[in-house]
């Protein structure tokens, strides 16, 4: 198995405050490109050529692909210094803004497990808050978790429960319940990317766990009904950013290679593609449709962020 190793402790250092840079004046220029993917009998992957949805020079990130697979929700800095949600359409080809706040941010668009609004981490003007919180009509907001600040990133864990990354030293992972309002604290020292296990009626995720002295890390999954995680595979040197497929086969780049790991038949990842030389050989964020034919990849032009 591959684990992080040598100079890891830095970026640690740096990505425990990666979410508080992202939501200053001083984002990075990032685009999103969308790629058709699928799977034969015998379990060879193909891919399709990238195509970028992002024409915006600036700020273009966290993709989220609707349970529907009408489009794609994702954060974008345009006109000011602040983050709002816009959502492109497959059909269509096209772009539209959903929100409209121009003294706070939103990152990190989902669909509300009911399907009743979009949640994010909205950041406000201060641009410390960070509070996991539900868009309503006229660009107000419904906060979840009230007293859970500051929330970097999250996925919805179960229909109920919401799994969220909290900025701290360590950061700490935390659940929060929809219908009593409780959060607790579930571990520590966890990356950034949190990922709902596929299905609709699942009851767990898949995050990122680091070791105490931050030498390596692995993704494990973790069960909402027992409150118990398990290793699944060892993370990609120096990655923390995954995806999983509607069969369980967890996704991760780097290098520009895209890798694959299934659990159970695979004992190492393997590698499905090579973007060496294309738009896309530098990614880093991740993300697949409910269908398991599309995947959306972050790109940046320098120095990975």
């Amino acid at each position: 198995m591959r684990c992080i190793k040598a100079g890891f402790f830095l970026m640690m250092l740096f990505q425990m405050f990666a979410f508080k840079c992202e939501a200053q004046a001083d984002l990075p220029a990032t685009d999103i490109y969308i790629i058709n993917i699928s799977k034969s009998e015998k379990g060879k992957f193909e891919v399709g050529m990238p195509e970028k949805i992002t024409s915006w020079s600036g700020y273009d990130n966290q993709p989220y692909f609707l349970p529907d697979g009408t489009g794609i929700l994702y954060a974008s800095v345009r006109d000011s210094a602040k983050s709002d949600i816009y959502k492109f359409t497959f059909q269509f080809g096209q772009t539209t803004q959903i929100t409209r706040t121009p003294i706070t941010s939103e990152y990190s668009p989902m669909l509300m497990p009911d399907k009743s609004g979009i949640s994010c981490v909205r950041v406000l003007e201060d641009d410390s808050t960070q509070l996991l919180s539900k868009m309503m009509p006229g660009d107000e907001y419904n906060v979840l978790f009230p007293k859970l600040n500051p929330v970097g990133y999250y996925c919805w864990a179960s229909n109920d429960v919401a799994a969220m990354f909290v900025l701290g030293e360590p950061q700490t992972l935390q659940l929060g319940y929809l219908k009593t309002g409780v959060v607790k604290k579930v571990g520590e020292r966890i990356g950034r990317c949190l990922v709902r296990m596929p299905g609709k009626t699942s009851n767990g995720f898949y995050f990122v766990q680091f070791n105490e002295d931050s030498t390596s890390s692995e993704i494990e999954f973790y069960d909402v009904k027992t409150g118990k995680s398990n290793q699944v595979v060892n993370t990609l040197v120096g990655e923390e950013d995954f995806a999983i497929m509607p069969d369980g086969t967890l996704l991760m780049g780097s290098g520009g290679m895209l890798y694959k790991y299934l659990p159970g038949t695979d004992k190492d990842w393997k590698e499905i593609a090579d973007f060496t030389g294309t738009a896309v050989q530098q990614f880093y964020r991740i993300a697949v449709n409910a269908s398991g034919d599309k995947i959306a990849v972050v790109t940046y032009p320098d120095e990975k962020p």
